[in-house]
């Protein structure tokens, strides 16, 4: 594995992990991998999600919004090793889905805070979002670079954030999927 550093003139490509480590180091940290494994709560060694070799947390999360804008809600669940802890869900009222999926993320890296202070992977299937977090992306609307920076405030309760993309076959992002049409049905929409 080799790492490296890059400075905002570089444009990354391949298959590749993205981390972002607070405060100690402001600029993006880029660790080549050739395989990323699945991360699919049917691999065994699903708890091991950055190589780090312990288990650290995980948050799922997914936003929703049916109409774009329309009336949106947003849904997280975090697991420790393969064993949810905790999951919400809320009724956002009109948005965005970009800002739903936003909100989900805020509102997972919150509820993480009360658990650890330690490494956590924040996983969505949010392209966008994933690659906006990740320096990969320019936040270019003014309602989402809002959003952006809280996220990068609460990013600096933990040791290390990482923030990754999973597609939405994945069974907690499903889970998470769930979560978000149940408040959206219990809102009368």
């Amino acid at each position: 594995m080799r790492r490296v550093k890059l400075n905002n003139s570089s444009i990354p490509v391949g298959n590749r992990k993205y981390g972002y480590t607070p405060p100690r180091d402001w600029g993006r940290t880029i660790t080549e991998n050739k395989h990323i494994p699945s991360f699919t709560s049917l691999v065994p060694d699903h708890q091991d999600t950055a190589g780090r070799g312990d288990p650290g947390i995980q948050a799922y999360t997914d936003g929703a919004s049916r109409g774009n804008p329309g009336p949106a809600a947003a849904a997280f669940i975090i697991i420790t090793a393969t064993t949810p802890v905790r999951e919400n869900s809320r009724f956002l009222g009109t948005a965005t889905n970009n800002h739903a999926e936003y909100e989900a993320i805020i509102m997972a890296l919150t509820a993480a805070s009360d658990i650890t202070h330690g490494c956590i992977d924040v996983v969505s299937d949010s392209e966008l979002v994933i690659r906006q977090l990740n320096g990969l992306y320019r936040v270019r609307q003014p309602h989402l670079a809002e959003l952006y920076m809280r996220v990068r405030s609460l990013c600096t309760r933990f040791s290390k954030v990482t923030f990754r993309h999973a597609p939405r076959t994945d069974p907690w992002i499903q889970h998470c999927d769930l979560l978000c049409n149940r408040a959206l049905d219990s809102a009368g929409y």
